[in-house]
């Protein structure tokens, strides 16, 4: 499988700058992209496929309970 050569790098690049866990709407600035809906779920479809390759791994958050 092969993706387009601006998102295989840019979206590994946008969190090789960050200090910590990203979320897709951080991504989605990070690209300079809308944060419109269609684009904030492409994003997340993106960054689902980079973690299914292997590429990136995701980071669980859980809200603390009372």
């Amino acid at each position: 499988m092969q993706f387009r050569r601006g998102h295989a790098t840019r979206i590994p690049d946008a969190f090789h700058h960050a200090a910590g866990p990203l979320r897709t709407k951080d991504v989605c600035e990070a690209l300079s992209h809308e944060l419109l809906p269609k684009d904030v779920e492409g994003t997340c479809t993106k960054l689902k496929r980079l973690v299914k390759l292997g590429i990136l791994t995701e980071a669980y958050t859980y809200a603390p309970s009372t």
